[in-house]
């Protein structure tokens, strides 16, 4: 039987689309490209950021959370703050024209100065982070000038959750309460705990989510409680919420984890210990400054004929002054020399004891044995066990090089050229400050508790 042809093309087109389809399927699989989430990016973001820069952001979102809290307890008390965000979240970073005996420092200022951030540098700093939208920086009028305010924005937020791994481990889907709700759960517990009610006129987060959403609180008289759902879930939640909202403080349902708030406040007493002579420090330099050459010369200055007696009689009164004078310079340079001491110890004081404390949250023993026995005299500053988070470790490293004069783990030893000369001793600022910026951030990482939930929150077993 004769074969039925294909019309004429068309078989050519067939032959090249046959060929054409065996090669596509021969090509080997692509390998799909690494999605980049937004949490990679902007961890990435985080590292981009020298030091210096880390630190600031660091410090403005702490001050962030402050405003936020501040503005949640006048929510809850029925004392509504009525203004934007975009105003209350405003955070005071230094009045223009400086001045700090007239102004004095911003709360912003002072936290910088302890982490050895200092007015130089700061200003380009600023001008880093607003570039790249993490924070937005404007100016309200005051009497004598005008005060630069910084504001956290939403990516600047986003950045620093993501580089320090703050924020929801897991997905929203297996996560049923925000941070707020999980929160004001955790003040139902203690208060429940205590066998008392959680006394507050009205809350929305109870009302709507915790009472008609998952009924897990009730209104009772003067307040509200637990009810016997609520605690069951707050038992066999904790962990999931613990390591997903490591920022919250919230105390384990069976004791464990519980950080004492009494290591905070020793840590917080040694800072402020550090502060008053600190502060004592700098008023006896300024003290000593203040005895200018032209006090001092004021009794050589020969009186004219004319006025002879009078300017006789000026000339005691400046001779007098000149010599109180001086017997106030040497008190102020012996003043000095005790100080100094005292600052010292107390910088290295508080670093001891941020130091012992730290090791504490990371190796789960009883922070307050840790304190009682860092109280002891000790020759050099320990070196702390790791955290496996490189944000951390990498800061205390550096943070603890400043202090100990020895090269960060990784570095050699640095020599100077013999054409370099060394530094001189600074003598504009107290004594100490490495230590103290040490102990802050180590002092900040594990208030509350947080360093220990992310580090062991997954490694406890569930509640019962």
């Amino acid at each position: 039987m004769p074969r039925i042809g294909l019309p004429v093309g068309v078989e050519e087109k067939c032959a090249h689309r046959s060929k054409r389809e065996s090669q596509h399927y021969a090509r080997e699989p692509q390998v799909p490209k690494q999605k980049v989430t937004a949490k990679r990016r902007r961890r990435a973001a985080w590292e981009s950021l020298n030091q210096r820069q880390q630190m600031f952001l660091e410090i403005t979102y702490h001050l962030d959370q402050q405003a936020e809290a501040i503005h949640r307890a006048a929510g809850a008390s029925m004392n509504f703050d009525r203004r934007p965000a975009s105003e209350w979240r405003r955070i005071d970073f230094g009045h223009d024209p400086g001045n700090r005996e007239l102004y004095g420092l911003t709360e912003m200022q002072q936290r910088l100065e302890r982490a050895g951030l200092h007015n130089k540098g700061n200003g380009s700093t600023l001008t880093v982070l607003e570039n790249r939208r993490l924070i937005v920086r404007s100016i309200r009028p005051t009497t004598f000038g005008v005060m630069v305010t910084v504001k956290l924005t939403f990516e600047g937020r986003a950045v620093y959750r993501a580089g320090n791994n703050i924020g929801p481990v897991t997905s929203k889907s297996t996560v049923e309460l925000t941070d707020r709700s999980w929160e004001v759960l955790a003040k139902l517990w203690v208060q429940d705990q205590q066998e008392k009610a959680l006394t507050w006129g009205y809350s929305t987060t109870i009302e709507h989510v915790l009472i008609n959403r998952h009924n897990l609180a009730e209104r009772v008289f003067g307040g509200y409680r637990l009810t016997e759902s609520g605690q069951t879930y707050y038992r066999r939640h904790w962990s999931e919420y613990a390591s997903a909202y490591p920022e919250v403080k919230a105390p384990h349902p069976d004791g464990l984890l519980a950080w004492p708030e009494a290591v905070d406040i020793e840590l917080r007493r040694a800072g402020l210990r550090y502060d008053r002579f600190a502060e004592a420090w700098t008023r006896t330099v300024s003290l000593r400054d203040g005895v200018t050459e032209a006090t001092l010369l004021s009794s050589s200055t020969e009186p004219s004929d004319a006025e002879s007696e009078l300017a006789s009689l000026a000339a005691e009164w400046c001779s007098f002054d000149a010599d109180t004078a001086v017997r106030r310079a040497r008190l102020a340079d012996a003043h000095l020399a005790k100080l100094e001491n005292l600052a010292r110890t107390a910088a290295w004081t508080y670093a001891s004891l941020a130091g012992a404390a730290f090791a504490a949250a990371v190796d789960r023993t009883p922070p307050q044995d840790a304190l009682s026995q860092a109280t002891q005299e000790c020759s050099e500053m320990p070196v702390l066990p790791v955290t496996a988070l490189d944000y951390i470790d990498t800061a205390v490293a550096a943070l603890r090089a400043a202090v100990t004069g020895e090269p960060p783990p990784g570095q050699g030893p640095r020599k100077l050229p013999a054409c370099e000369p060394r530094a001189a001793v600074d003598t504009s600022k107290p004594p100490g400050g490495e230590m103290v910026a040490y102990a802050g951030f180590l002092r900040r990482q594990i208030a509350g508790g947080t360093l220990q939930r992310k580090l062991h929150a997954e490694s406890l077993p569930s509640p019962n």
